[in-house]
This record gives C-alpha cells, structure tokens and sequence, in this order.
C-alpha cells in the first residue's frame, strides 16, 4: 500500500488534517465453506386439499341446515292449520255450551223428562225453616206458565 493510501483525510472544523490510518488488523479467518441443506419447499397440494375440504364441510353444514329449516317450516304450517281447526271445533263446542245453558233450552228438556214448571212460588226462610208466600202443588197437565220457546240452532237437538 501506498503512503497516501494509508492516509485518511479528516475533517476538522473548516480545514481537513491528515491523519494515519490504524495498523491494519488481520481479518478473522473464514470457515470454509461447505453445502447448506435449504429447507424444503412446501407444497401447496396439502393446503388446496385442506381448503376444499373445509368447503366441502361447509357446504354440506348450510345443506343439512336447509333441510332442517324447511322441514321445520313444514310441520310449522300443519301445527297452525291443526290449531285453526282445534279452535274452530272450541268455538262450536262453547256455542253448543250456550245454547243448552239457554233458559228456553232448560225449559223444553225438563218438560221433556216429565218435569212440571210450578204456577205459583213460595220462598222458605232457612233461619227460621218457615214457609212464605201461597206455594201450590205443580199439576202434570196444567197451565206451563210464560215458557219461551227454544230456538231453532241448526246441528241443536232438543
């Protein structure tokens, strides 16, 4: 090397003053070199195949949803029709309820069975067990009283 090679030229301040360089050192040794095993390259089959995978289970996941969803939607409209009827039938059944609760019906079937509604009324008193008012024995034949005609319900049978 060359003497002004191995001068380095230094800035100071606003004039440049030449200064040795340092004892140039040995450089460490280098190992030699030798065959470096890479890591393997990674396929991508094993990823596609997991991600068709996945896709195949989602797939048949949203089916068997679907299926169970309709299935539900199904039995939910034969359960609505079911109580539309169980309601209809209630509502016929309570009005057949009214009709045989009716005075006029009470009246007919008790005269049906031989019952004979009473002309006159008494009242007792059950304090004193007494006896007020002129009570008269009901007569089979005699006079019915003011008794209202049972109504004509058609399905009624009186």
């Amino acid at each position: 090397m060359s003497a002004a090679a191995q001068r380095k030229v230094v800035t100071n301040g606003t004039s440049a003053v030449a200064r040795p360089l340092a004892p140039a050192t040995s450089a460490p040794r280098r190992a030699p070199l030798s065959v470096v095993r890479s890591a393997p390259a990674r396929r991508r089959a094993p990823f596609a195949i997991f991600c068709l995978g996945v896709l195949a289970v989602a797939l048949v996941a949203v089916l068997v949803l679907n299926i169970a969803v309709s299935t539900g939607q199904y039995q939910l409209v034969q359960l609505r029709s079911q109580q539309m009827g169980l309601e209809k039938q209630n509502q016929d059944l309570a009005q057949r309820v009214q009709n045989f609760e009716a005075p006029q019906n009470l009246a007919a079937r008790a005269s049906q069975l031989g019952m004979v509604a009473a002309t006159s009324k008494g009242q007792i008193d059950l304090k004193t067990l007494l006896v007020t008012g002129m009570p008269k024995p009901a007569a089979k034949g005699g006079a019915a009283g003011a008794v209202i005609a049972a109504p004509e319900v058609p399905g009624l049978v009186v």
